[in-house]
Parts: structure tokens; C-alpha cells; sequence
């Protein structure tokens, strides 16, 4: 039987500062995917790293979404949402979804040739896999949410690098 500890309840005893921790987890070298949630002009997204998979059976991932997102209001107004997976050659795209060049909301989906699955989240057209998922749980934490979203379409590009960012900045595997 699984116990469930709300959040609330959970007290945090410092073992390091912010910045202690944030150099430390710079140092996991993580895949690089952009999020992307809604249709139309609704149409939004977020770079992220923090991603990994569940359950085989049924198919389900975890992200963790920063509450300050547009992407994150994106996906709790829709419900579902799409992991795009980048090539190495995405850096541009990376840099875009993750707030760096400048653009915002709809403007980031100007690059790129974008479609949709399932839910109707956008998909990247090059990515080197799509996970299209719709929410079937979330978790709110600190500045994040944990969604956990079940996978309702998928395709995958074997054989391409993959793009992986490592101690702040990115690198093809």
C-alpha cells in the first residue's frame, strides 16, 4: 500500500544554499526537450530538462514545469501536453523555448515546421521523438509541478544525436 505524504506536511531541513544546489545539479549532463501545450494562437512552450519515464504499462512520463511559465498555465488549461524531443542541431530551438532570444508565447513557434498528434499539442516536425500525452496527475512543489502525463501517441527517429545540457551549456550525444 502506498502512503501519500502531502507537501504541507514535509518539513525541509537546509543541507546547502540555492546556489549550492543549483551548481550541483548543473553538473547532470540531462536531454533536452521543449514542452509544448494548447493549438492555434493558444499555442505555447518551455524548454526543459527535468524529464523521465514512469510506467511501460500503462505508458506514462513525469515532467516538472516551472510555475512561472506560460507554458505552465498552457498545459493546466488544456490538459495534455507534448514532449518534443531535440536532435543535436535544435540548439536554436532550445535557446528560443527557453526564453534566451527574446521571443515570447506564439513568436517561439515561428521556426520549425510544427504538427500535432493526439491532443493537439504542437510537435516539432525534427524532433528525434514525440511523446503525446495527456494529464492524468500532478503534483505542485516549491516553484514546480510535476505532471505525469499518460502517453497517448509517440514516434521516435532513432540514430540521431541527441542534444544534452550539462554544466551550462549544451553538447551533442
Amino acid at each position: 500500500m502506498t502512503k501519500h505524504i502531502p507537501t504541507a506536511s514535509i518539513v525541509a531541513t537546509p543541507f546547502a544554499g540555492a546556489m549550492e544546489f543549483r551548481l550541483a545539479m548543473r553538473e547532470l549532463a540531462s536531454a533536452v526537450s521543449i514542452i509544448t501545450a494548447g493549438q492555434g494562437k493558444k499555442r505555447r512552450g518551455l524548454t526543459v530538462t527535468a524529464l523521465c519515464s514512469l510506467s511501460v504499462e500503462p505508458p506514462s512520463l513525469i515532467v516538472c514545469v516551472n510555475k512561472a511559465t506560460e507554458g505552465h498555465k498552457a498545459i493546466l488549461q488544456h490538459g495534455s501536453f507534448c514532449v518534443n524531443v531535440l536532435a543535436a542541431e535544435h540548439r536554436l530551438f532550445a535557446d528560443s523555448f527557453a526564453g534566451r532570444t527574446g521571443r515570447r508565447g506564439i513568436e517561439r513557434f515561428s521556426e520549425g515546421e510544427w504538427t500535432s498528434l493526439v491532443t493537439g499539442a504542437p510537435v516539432l516536425a525534427g524532433a528525434i521523438a514525440v511523446l503525446d500525452c495527456e494529464i492524468i496527475n500532478f503534483l505542485d512543489h516549491g516553484t514546480h509541478t510535476v505532471f505525469i502525463g499518460a502517453v497517448r501517441a509517440a514516434r521516435s527517429e532513432p540514430n540521431r544525436r541527441a542534444l544534452v545540457y550539462r554544466a551550462g551549456d549544451y553538447q551533442g550525444v
